[in-house]
């Protein structure tokens, strides 16, 4: 019997290779196949821990800090956590948002009631029997958390019709108005046409995270373009959508404005630029080559083509950046950039 825990990525690569070659690989073995790979070729990488030693320290210990991943595997069963530093997902099996509080508020967990309104947004999604007999999963029920104890039911699940309703009035759509400047109907619009998009992703197939992902971010790029991919297909597959109202494109510097800086106004700028702009804006003004590629939708020589002309305008310059330790070549907007309208 085989007893080593562990094996190279180089030997597991040429196991999977010979598997795929040799044998007739279906359904869920296909699967597990696939997820093999995926993680293969992923930068997860575990540290076995070889000693741990107790060490004399008569101070607060306030967290734990893995350099470079802030990753680390936690609990007597391992559970993978990530210290991000600031609020994400979480899941916690309860049969109600009361007792999933209750939970979060008693021992071993013990979270303060005070920090219970840093969840602004809860659901419930249960196996449930749906209208033509069958079990299935449904979100149930959505609440806004306005403070602790205090809960805001916004959508409820209808078992007879298969249908969610929306039940309440929002509140953080209402802060989100007031941080952004846009009116709440403006917001709802937004939902709607990403709505639009979330439909077609479903009737496309679109599954695989990796897809899912290059969709959203080509979204927030290039909303316009994805919008009317998105209901053209949807046509095509005779599925019904409400109309939208398009994305609305940000005004063109007038010479009123650009007067007080001694700027005239200018002309929009081809889409591919305009792409590079938009991501390089989306991710706070500077990214690696790379990723900036991959975000702004452009491939091969039209990418590089799009950055020469940005630079030549004195829109973007060269920077160095650095991806997990690593100098790679990265790119900025200039101050020129702002005065662009996208």
């Amino acid at each position: 019997m085989w007893k080593k825990k562990c094996v190279s990525k180089k030997t597991a690569m040429r196991v999977i290779k010979w598997i795929s070659e040799k044998g007739r690989i279906v359904g869920e073995a296909k699967t597990y196949l696939d997820k093999l790979l995926r993680l293969l070729n992923s930068d997860i990488v575990l540290i076995r821990v070889k000693e741990v030693r107790r060490k004399p320290y008569n101070r607060f210990v306030y967290d734990l800090s893995v350099p470079g991943t802030e990753s680390f595997f936690g609990g007597n069963v391992p559970v993978l956590l990530h210290n991000t530093g600031h609020g994400g997902m979480c899941t916690i099996h309860a049969e109600s948002i009361e007792k999933c509080v209750q939970r979060l508020t008693s021992p071993p967990m013990n979270v303060s009631p005070a920090y219970i309104p840093a969840m602004n947004i809860m659901l419930l999604v249960e196996r449930v029997w749906l209208p033509e007999g069958k079990m299935g999963r449904r979100l149930r029920y959505l609440w806004e958390v306005e403070d602790y104890g205090k809960y805001r039911l916004l959508v409820r699940w209808d078992p007879r019709r298969d249908v969610h309703e929306v039940a309440g009035k929002s509140l953080l759509l209402e802060r989100v108005s007031e941080r952004l400047g846009r009116s709440v109907g403006e917001l709802e619009e937004e939902i709607e046409r990403r709505m639009l998009v979330l439909r077609w992703m479903v009737e496309k197939g679109i599954r695989d995270f990796r897809d899912v992902a290059r969709h959203i971010t080509q979204y927030y790029v290039r909303p316009r373009e994805l919008l009317e991919r998105a209901r053209r297909e949807l046509a095509a597959l005779g599925v019904e959508v409400e109309a939208v109202r398009p994305v609305p494109r940000a005004p063109l510097l007038t010479v009123d404005h650009a007067g007080r800086s001694g700027a005239v106004g200018r002309p929009r700028l081809p889409e591919d630029e305009e792409s590079v702009l938009s991501a390089l804006r989306r991710f706070g003004g500077e990214l690696d080559s790379e990723t900036l590629r991959e975000v702004s939708g452009l491939r091969g020589d039209a990418y590089w083509r799009a950055l020469r002309r940005l630079a030549e305008r004195g829109l973007v310059v060269a920077t160095l950046t650095y991806v997990d330790g690593r100098p790679r070549l990265g790119f900025k907007l200039s101050r020129d950039a702002s005065l662009i309208g996208t």
